[in-house]
């Protein structure tokens, strides 16, 4: 398996693909983050043939999400301050309840 250069999109790829597979190898039962559907405060637009995950960080106790500061594939930034990961599904225009996997 390769991963992106980019540190973001190194990030997305290793907590989507390779941390489940590396933990289903050692043995662990669950291989995924725990996931939540929370409100997106913001439209999300998903190309039509993909996935995207978008880091964001929870509001309101925990049931709103906003996207985490300028995202590129290259910032890492946003990231840091995340408190997980939003997966748009393909064909997505606009969107008012996401779910996140939480770091």
């Amino acid at each position: 398996m390769l991963l992106p250069g980019n540190p973001l999109a190194l990030l997305v790829g290793y907590e989507v693909l390779a941390r489940p597979v590396i933990r289903r190898l050692g043995g662990h039962r669950n291989a995924y983050r725990r996931q939540q559907l929370v409100d997106l405060r913001q439209s999300a637009v998903a190309e039509s043939d993909r996935w995207q995950a978008i880091p964001v960080r929870l509001g309101h106790e925990q049931q709103q999400a906003v996207p985490a500061a300028h995202l590129g594939s290259g910032m890492l930034s946003g990231a840091a301050i995340a408190d997980g990961l939003a997966l748009i599904p393909p064909g997505t225009t606009d969107l008012a309840t996401v779910e996140v996997e939480l770091w």
